[in-house]
């Protein structure tokens, strides 16, 4: 076929198929009014043929997906699942993970009929992990300007810079403060005496830490 998306389709039939078409494409939204029961789709892929579905016995649509088709969803690929449409719904259907390389997820979609397929999977919900805390929880510092910092890792979805925040006795920091990808840090006026910071890390998919 020359839908990447869809690099082959194979029928089994209870009738002779030839002089029938196949027509493949792939869509990145529902092609359907109906939502899937649950999931986060990945793709679409579509199939139509002009062999009739009663005449099909088994077919299997092989899907191939770029990872960072499943990254930009924050779709760990271990969770895919298989849908396919009937016409009025959405059900489950049997697929595999036939290959996984150079970039790309290969699965083999079983079906019995021809329709909208879905590859969905359930978004990660893991937060970020603190590598690091600067100074220690409960410490004692002698500086009345000590630096925080505070490092951090995102396995999959990776973190959203903006949504990194910090504050210093209830106060949220604005000013001065500088945040990355792997770091936060802040360097306040303080009094002596005891206080207390609080740093939130959220990745991409909104997972806090």
């Amino acid at each position: 076929t020359d839908d990447t998306t869809i690099p082959a389709v194979r029928i089994d039939a209870d009738s002779n198929v030839g002089d029938n078409n196949v027509t493949v494409g792939t869509a990145a939204n529902n092609p359907t009014a109906d939502g899937l029961p649950n999931g986060t789709a990945v793709r679409y892929p579509q199939v139509e043929t002009t062999l009739p579905n009663d005449n099909v016995t088994n077919a299997t649509v092989v899907a191939a997906i770029q990872n960072e088709t499943f990254t930009d969803r924050y779709v760990p690929p271990e969770t895919v699942r298989f849908w396919a449409h009937n016409g009025t719904a959405w059900n489950r259907t049997e697929g595999t993970l036939r290959s996984r390389a150079d970039g790309t997820s290969k699965y083999a979609i079983n079906t019995t009929h021809f329709s909208a397929f879905a590859v969905a999977g359930t978004i990660e919900d893991t937060p970020p992990t603190i590598e690091s805390v600067a100074p220690a929880n409960g410490s004692t510092v002698s500086a009345t300007e000590p630096t925080i910092e505070v490092q951090y890792t995102d396995d999959f979805s990776g973190i959203d810079v903006d949504a990194v925040s910090l504050s210093v006795n209830g106060t949220a920091v604005t000013d001065n403060l500088t945040r990355t990808t792997s770091s936060i840090s802040y360097t306040p006026t303080l009094s002596v005496g005891r206080h207390t910071v609080t740093v939130n890390v959220t990745d991409a998919a909104g997972n806090v830490r």
